[in-house]
């Protein structure tokens, strides 16, 4: 029995962390986008107190995690091989716990768009390439002739 739930942990890690990486990705795209068209940023500003909370709260729920992991791992030391549990069960779990922080830190740091925002256009002018001006000599007298 051992072994027996840490691979479905592990894809659950993994879906967890993609899904949380599609999101980043879509959010900075966004703001890639509204920066190249010279746009205000079109989310509302957040209250200071909310500022405040998204600052303070993710590092002390990592501590927690951390704590738990700590623990998980512990267990598993000490009645890890008595209870069934095998190594890559406590994997799953510890991935889990660290899959579960990056989802945190990464869903506090990035805000999404507002509801029906649509990305603007941005023009795919083609670049051109900035020819250097031309070197002009300029002479000042009969000192100057060298």
């Amino acid at each position: 029995m051992q072994n027996l739930i840490g691979p479905p942990l592990l894809l659950v890690a993994a879906a967890i962390v993609w899904f949380a990486y599609a999101r980043r990705r879509k959010i900075l795209a966004a703001e890639r986008a509204i920066a190249a068209a010279g746009l205000p940023d079109p989310r509302p500003p957040l209250h200071p107190s909310l500022v405040v909370i998204g600052d303070v709260v993710p590092p002390l729920m990592m501590g927690g995690l951390v704590f738990l992991g700590l623990k998980l791992t512990l267990a598993y030391v000490v009645a890890g091989e008595v209870l069934g549990v095998g190594l890559l069960d406590l994997a799953g779990a510890l991935s889990l716990l660290a899959a579960y922080g990056v989802w945190l830190r990464w869903k506090t740091q990035y805000r999404p768009m507002p509801e029906g925002w649509t990305m603007p256009a941005v023009a795919a002018a083609p670049v051109r390439a900035v020819e250097p001006a031309p070197v002009v000599t300029v002479r000042l007298g009969p000192s100057a002739a060298a």
